[in-house]
């Protein structure tokens, strides 16, 4: 059977970022946590643990060693629960999803409404949401076309989660646009991403099956 593998594979420079931080901080001895799984990859956070660190679901449940935020990042609230545990942090939030954050606060701030493109629920979205609403915004995710609330109108900010395709990110752009909003953006999809999701393209085509390595509850995945 002749194997061939996409021109752009594997971790990402955040996640192996965020690998990279946690594995020295397991080296230097020092006991660890991190807030949920570091990655969405099963065996790499089996082989974390199998290093003495676990993962947990929240701040109450990190009683002693350094706390490391994972790649997805976290929400300000969350931050600040772990800040106040008075525990070390090591902070891998993937440098991409800390502009989205930021952005999305700014969004906020300029615009008074953001609508998040993205997957409700995923940790990502989840801190996007919240610094958004932190800096004083209304806001919506929308993972589609028919997310997006009939009621918006005006001007609005629109950020969206690293992740994200770029045709489910134009594809909400042209919704609201057609709905005559003005929209603001900024446009945070990351560009390993991209490489990724277009190198399988191009692959598929080229071949008989696919098959894509990753845990089922990723969003790269």
């Amino acid at each position: 059977m002749k194997v061939t593998r996409a021109k752009c594979a594997g971790a990402c420079y955040g996640v192996q970022r965020a690998l990279n931080m946690a594995l020295d901080t397991a080296s230097e001895g020092s006991r660890a946590v991190t807030l949920g799984p570091l990655i969405h990859n099963p065996q790499v956070v089996a082989q974390l643990a199998e290093r003495g660190i676990r993962a947990v679901e929240n701040p109450n449940q990190a009683v002693e060693g350094s706390v490391i935020i994972r790649s997805h990042g976290v929400t300000p609230q969350v931050r600040r629960e772990i800040e106040a545990r008075g525990l070390p942090v090591v902070d891998a939030t993937c440098p991409h999803v800390a502009r989205a954050q930021k952005a999305a606060a700014k969004l906020a701030r300029e615009c008074g409404r953001v609508v998040v493109v993205g997957e409700a629920g995923h940790p990502e979205v989840e801190g996007l949401v919240a610094y958004a609403r932190e800096a004083g915004g209304e806001v919506h995710v929308a993972g589609r076309a028919v997310d997006v609330p009939a009621s918006l109108s005006g001007k609005v900010g629109v950020v969206v989660q690293t992740t994200q395709t770029r045709e489910a990110f134009e594809e909400v752009l042209a919704a609201l646009r057609d709905r005559g909003v003005e929209c603001v953006v900024k446009d945070t999809v990351c560009l390993a991403t991209r490489e990724r999701q277009e190198s399988a393209a191009d692959l598929a085509r080229e071949v008989d099956a696919m098959i894509v390595i990753g845990g089922r509850n990723s969003s790269n995945t």
